[in-house]
C-alpha cells in the first residue's frame, strides 16, 4: 500500500490505496479543510493557517501509521508555491515527522492528468480541468504531447479578491482560444468545487466518491446551482445537501471558474473524476517499486 498527501490552497487531503499494473484501489482517504491560502493577497503564509495545517498533516501521520505505510510523498501546491514563507510550512511538518515537498505548477499538473485520465485510458484530446483554491491547472493531450497551464485563479483566490465574472473570463481566455482548436474533446473535471456540485446535483447527504467518479456534469445543471447557491446567504448555503459546509463561501466563485470554461469551449458536459492529483502520486510511487 501506498499513501498520497496534497497540501492545497484550501485543504488538506490524504489518500492511502494499492496499486497493480496501473489499476488503484482505494483503501482509505480522508480530507481536512485548513485553509492554508487565507490571506494570501501579501503572499504570506499566515502562522494560524501553517498552524492548522500541520495539525491536519500530524493526524494524518497517525493514521498512515496505523496503515503501516512506510512508502509516502507528500506534496505543497499552489499557496505553498507561492509565498514567500513556503519553507516554514516545510519545517515545521518536517519538525513533526513529515517531509513536504513544494513543487512547481508543471508537476502539479502532470500528476492532475495522469491521475484524472487514468480512468479512461487510450482516449484522444483529454482536456482535464483542476480547480483548486489558489490556482486552475488545465492539461491537455494535443499530438500525443502534453500541454499545461496554470492559472493564477482559484475559488478561495477569486473569493478573497471578489474577483468578477469579467476578470475570470480575462484570466481564461488565451487557454479557452488554445482548447477550442481540439476536434472530439472530452473534458474531465477534477478538485473539490467539481466534485461538490456532482454531489449537490444529485442531492447526496453522504458523500460518496462511486457517485461521483464519472457522473457527467450538465453546464444547464451547473448553472442552475450556482444561481441557487448565490441569492442565499451563507448560513443557508452551508444547509445545502451534497455541499460541505467548510465549502459554501468559496462554490460560487470555484463555480463561476468552470462555467467560464464551458461556455468558452461550448461544452455542454463535463466527466466528474474522483481520481486526480493524488492518484497521479500513488501511481508514481508503485513505479517505484
Amino acid at each position: 500500500m501506498f499513501g498520497a498527501i496534497d497540501v492545497g490552497t484550501n485543504s488538506v487531503r490524504l489518500l492511502i490505496a494499492e496499486c497493480e499494473n496501473n489499476k488503484i484501489n482505494y483503501v482509505y482517504k480522508d480530507l481536512k479543510t485548513t485553509r492554508l491560502g487565507e490571506g494570501l493577497q501579501s503572499n504570506v503564509l499566515q502562522e494560524k493557517a501553517i498552524d492548522r495545517t500541520v495539525q491536519a498533516l500530524e493526524d494524518f501521520l497517525k493514521i498512515l501509521d496505523q496503515f503501516k505505510i512506510t512508502k509516502v510523498r507528500a506534496i505543497a501546491t499552489s499557496a505553498a508555491r507561492e509565498a514567500i514563507n513556503g519553507d516554514t510550512l516545510v519545517k515545521k511538518a518536517l519538525s513533526r515527522g513529515l517531509k513536504i515537498e513544494i513543487i512547481s505548477g508543471e508537476e502539479e499538473a502532470w500528476l492532475s492528468f495522469r491521475g484524472a485520465t487514468s480512468a479512461w485510458p487510450g482516449v484522444p484530446h483529454q482536456v482535464v480541468i483542476d480547480i483548486g483554491g489558489g490556482s486552475t491547472e488545465i492539461i491537455y493531450s494535443d499530438k500525443d504531447e502534453i500541454v499545461s497551464t496554470s492559472i493564477k485563479a482559484g475559488a478561495v483566490r477569486c473569493t478573497e479578491d471578489t474577483w468578477t465574472e469579467g476578470q475570470i473570463k480575462k484570466a481564461f481566455q488565451s487557454v479557452i482560444e488554445r482548447i477550442s482548436s481540439l476536434s472530439e474533446r472530452m473534458l474531465i473535471g477534477v478538485g473539490g468545487t467539481i466534485t461538490s456540485l456532482a454531489s449537490i446535483a444529485q442531492e447526496l447527504t453522504t458523500y460518496d466518491y462511486r457517485l461521483i467518479q464519472g457522473f457527467k456534469l450538465k453546464f444547464a445543471k451547473v448553472k442552475s446551482i450556482r444561481n441557487r447557491l448565490a441569492q442565499l446567504p451563507l448560513a443557508k448555503r452551508r444547509q445545502i445537501p451534497g455541499l460541505q459546509p467548510s465549502r459554501a463561501d468559496i462554490i460560487v466563485a470555484g463555480t463561476d471558474i468552470l462555467l467560464t470554461l464551458m461556455s468558452g469551449l461550448e461544452e455542454e458536459q463535463i466527466l466528474v473524476s474522483e481520481r486526480d492529483l493524488l492518484d497521479g502520486i500513488i501511481l508514481e510511487l508503485a513505479e517505484g517499486t
